[in-house]
């Protein structure tokens, strides 16, 4: 793990080139290449492969590492993955905006650690931990919605990143210690100002956050938290909805949009009923729409034709 951690020269390689006979690569091995611009590996490779310069498994299914030096802003993973590996795209430090499709399930420790410039990311459903350390140093990550899949968010996930405010579902069980700790001076900006916290059972490890003010119910987890850190404490009851951030979820037609909208709010195993409905006429979704809500559950939109 970490090889190249310390390494007097590993700021100078621009390029790694992977053999047929490694079949094994450590957490976090390419940590502080921060020049390397691509990853190629022999075609007899067994266990890696690599596309458009960045570093898999050979079935396609782990991302293992990112050219730390490539100066591309946007990023998007291939449908297919489904786990980022522990420090995968660590130090990459001109990303602006990666995007994780619908097939992740894990995102390991440190991930996306010290992306300075990072400023939004998409956390798929069927995620259900963010492990430690995952965002941490993201100075430039001002805010992250959580699905209903994510129970866990593991210590120092969101430490020293710009968020102001964090909202906490419902559906998130546990906030581990220093998980949204303020900014450290050297990386300018403050810390968290406001935390909703809509679970009224979630447990608290440590310190998730200080300095802030909390939002939560009353005679909740969130009011014996804020009374035992002395901090400020406001029903959530009575302080309104907090602003949320908007992603537009679409498709290249209906059946596609419906598709992108039921993968962001449910994930596998998270519902027992799904509504039926075609897409032929409005009457139809909107009966949908009513049941689908009352039953809390996804719409299977079909074309009639067919």
């Amino acid at each position: 793990d970490e090889a190249f951690m310390r390494s007097s020269i590993a700021t100078l390689i621009k390029e790694i080139t992977i053999p047929s006979t490694i079949t094994s690569i450590g957490d976090s091995c390419f940590a502080g290449l921060t020049s390397c611009v691509a990853y190629k590996v022999d075609a007899a490779n067994p266990a890696y492969k690599s596309i458009d310069g960045v570093l898999y498994t050979k079935d396609g299914k782990t991302l293992v590492a990112y050219p730390q030096g490539r100066e591309n802003t946007l990023f998007s993973v291939p449908s297919g993955v489904a786990s980022i590996a522990p420090g995968a795209l660590a130090n990459s430090r001109h990303l602006t905006s990666v995007t994780l499709p619908s097939t992740v399930r894990s995102i390991g420790r440190s991930a996306f650690q010290d992306c300075r410039s990072l400023s939004s990311i998409n956390i798929p459903s069927g995620v259900t931990s963010i492990e430690e350390q995952t965002f941490m140093k993201c100075a430039s990550l001002a805010s992250v919605s959580f699905p209903s899949s994510v129970k866990t968010i593991n210590p120092n996930a969101f430490a020293m990143t710009g968020m102001k405010k964090v909202v906490l579902p419902k559906t998130v069980e546990r906030v581990g210690d220093g998980a949204f700790t303020i900014m450290l001076s050297e990386w300018g900006g403050g810390g968290i100002d406001e935390a909703y916290v809509y679970n009224p059972r979630m447990e608290f490890d440590g310190t998730p956050f200080f300095m802030c003010m909390v939002y939560g119910y009353a005679g909740s987890t969130a009011e014996a938290y804020a009374n035992r850190s002395h901090l400020s404490f406001k029903d959530i009851a009575s302080a309104g909805t907090p602003s949320t951030v908007w992603n537009r979820l679409s498709g290249d037609i209906a059946l596609d949009t419906m598709a992108a909208i039921t993968e962001q709010g449910f994930y596998a195993g998270s519902c027992d009923n799904v509504i039926l409905a075609t897409m032929d006429g409005y009457w139809d979704a909107l009966t949908a729409s009513a049941l689908a809500g009352l039953k809390e559950c996804p719409i299977l939109l079909t074309d009639g034709r067919y």
